[in-house]
């Protein structure tokens, strides 16, 4: 049987999980019918190592396995003094990939389209520290459009932020939480700089360097 012929498996496959013996694991696991199984997951980001633990049960109302929760360390490659841990339950909140998950281990924001009565809103999602156990869970923070991104970007000297074409381009990459780099233009000078969106200050933050 290939992989992609399982539900569960093409949902982990979209969400970035993409080793082999990973795959391989959930697949017997569904095939010997396994009610509940707990498995871990490593992927580094440079000098990061984030480790998710999914959980996948078998749901009686859908009649198929499931992914329920997932807690997500996030710590130094160098150092697990540092580490960070957050929790997600399925059930009410929405599904990031592996990347969106260490965006918001690092400290930004992460976008979805919500659709309210025909209305769409963009809706934010950060997680909450604990100050004193580095734990963190994930909050909705708005579900407005108060908060223009697109304008707050055309207030930038952004190299060709004039074209449509690259600003959609940012905007994606901004709204999945990313470090975003750009070339911003003083006279002549250009000055490479990495932004990101602040929804709760409505700015867009920008750095001299990739933290």
């Amino acid at each position: 049987m290939d992989n992609n012929d399982l539900p569960i498996i093409r949902t982990f496959i979209r969400l970035g999980f993409t080793r082999t013996e990973f795959l391989e694991t959930i697949k017997r696991a569904v095939n010997n019918r396994v009610n509940w199984l707990k498995v871990s997951y490593v992927e580094q980001f440079n000098d990061n190592i984030l480790e998710c633990f999914p959980e996948i049960s078998w749901s009686n109302t859908n009649q198929s396995h499931q992914l329920d929760k997932m807690q997500v360390d996030l710590y130094s490659s160098t150092s697990k003094m540092e580490k960070k841990t957050s929790k997600v339950e399925f059930i009410s909140d929405p599904m990031f990939n592996l990347k969106e998950w260490f965006n918001l281990m690092e400290g930004r924001y992460v976008s979805r389209i919500v659709d309210s009565w025909g209305i769409y809103f963009h809706c934010w999602y950060g997680v909450k520290w604990d100050n004193v156990w580095s734990y963190g869970s994930i909050i909705k923070l708005r579900t407005s459009n108060k908060f223009d991104s697109e304008q707050q970007l055309m207030k930038l000297p952004i190299k060709d932020v004039n074209k449509q074409v690259i600003r959609d381009e940012i905007l994606t990459s901004l709204r999945a939480g990313n470090l975003h780099r750009v070339k911003l233009i003083s006279g002549k000078k250009t000055q490479i700089r990495y932004i990101s969106l602040d929804p709760v200050k409505e700015i867009i933050v920008s750095s001299s360097r990739r933290r």
